[in-house]
């Protein structure tokens, strides 16, 4: 079977692989050797599943980096009403959206109005000044500010597709807090 076909002929993910995902899911620098143990496999199989998943679309490694440390600490939420008759300067603002290193996420909305950003800056001061720029940008009919707080946002999917159970379900665990724990028993003994 060539490579696309076998692709072709696995659609979805179970609802096995979707519990072994949320094993080790979210597990910052994350080893193969510990993606094995988590999921009953060797190191060797596990990498040829973890593969399998990321050639069909099911899997994909990020990097993430928390923006609070990055870019400040003043989180918003801006909601913004644009011309969207001149379709010139709508790609212009996407545009702008996209090169803009203070914004996380952008997204076209429904309702009152067309679009949602999210971002950070160093102070409340930058906030209002980048909003007002915001505002002040042609196309951009009205807008509103609001400051917030992220209290919860979801990255591990597969453990939230599972339900409340899987929180409880053994976890992979990093090599240099298993570490950490080894020595804490050394210290102790």
């Amino acid at each position: 079977m060539t490579p696309s076909r076998r692709r072709a002929a696995q659609p979805g993910i179970t609802a096995q692989e979707l519990a072994r995902i949320a094993r080790f899911e979210g597990v910052p620098r994350l080893m193969i050797t510990e993606v094995g143990t988590a999921i009953g496999m060797t190191s060797r199989a596990a990498w040829g599943w973890f593969d399998r998943l990321r050639e069909r679309g099911v899997l994909r490694a990020v990097a993430v980096v928390n923006p609070a440390l990055t870019l400040g600490r003043s989180e918003c939420r801006v909601l913004i009403k644009v011309d969207c008759l001149d379709r010139a300067r709508v790609g212009e603002l996407e545009a702008m959206f996209l090169k803009d290193p203070q914004v996380i996420t952008a997204a076209r909305v429904v309702g009152e109005w067309d679009y949602q950003l999210r971002a950070y800056h160093p102070s409340e001061a930058d906030t209002d000044n980048w909003f007002r720029t915001l505002q002040r940008t042609p196309g951009v009919l009205k807008g509103e500010l609001t400051y917030c707080h992220t209290i919860l946002e979801r990255h591990a999917y597969a453990a939230a597709l599972l339900g409340s159970d899987a929180a409880e379900r053994p976890r992979c665990e990093p090599q240099e807090r298993q570490r950490d724990r080894r020595q804490a028993g050394r210290m102790t003994t």
